[in-house]
């Protein structure tokens, strides 16, 4: 599935040491991350309750959205794009428009855009035209800020 499974074979303990280490690191810039979200959402137990040590409000999997302080998980897709390579890239569009269609009235909706996809044309139009169709009638929001909403 992905390269970028770091956290998902940590016990709780490093997975502690490794988030402390970055929150202290943000901490330097007067960053305050209000969650965590693992590398292709990929965290296992020992990383989940380490997030919840570390004081951080949620995390997220591939389609959900967990409230560690109220322990409530709601559905929330996520679309992201692959741009290793050409045919990732092209499976990605047609991937994500099945997604954002089935999920047209979901009340949560999450982008993953990363930075590598702005260096492809294909992904760059992607990402314009459906934030330009989204923000029709939908409002943008952080996670935290969703949460809140749904308390």
């Amino acid at each position: 599935y992905t390269r970028e499974a770091e956290f998902y074979r940590l016990g709780r303990g490093a997975a502690v040491e490794r988030l402390r280490r970055g929150l202290a690191l943000f901490a330097e810039f007067g960053w305050r991350p209000a969650g965590f979200v693992a590398p292709a959402w990929l965290l296992g137990p020992g990383g989940r309750a380490a997030v919840a040590e570390c004081g951080l409000r949620y995390t997220s999997t591939a389609r959900t959205l967990i409230d560690l302080h109220r322990g409530r998980t709601y559905p929330a897709p996520g679309l992201v794009w692959s741009a290793r390579s050409a045919a990732r890239r092209l499976v990605s569009r047609g991937f994500n428009q099945a997604l954002l269609a089935h999920y047209r009235d979901t009340p949560l909706l999450r982008l993953g855009l990363h930075p590598v996809d702005m260096q492809h044309d294909r992904a760059q139009r992607f990402w314009t035209d459906t934030l330009r169709a989204l923000l029709r009638h939908r409002r943008p929001l952080t996670k935290s800020t969703w949460l809140d909403l749904a308390a």
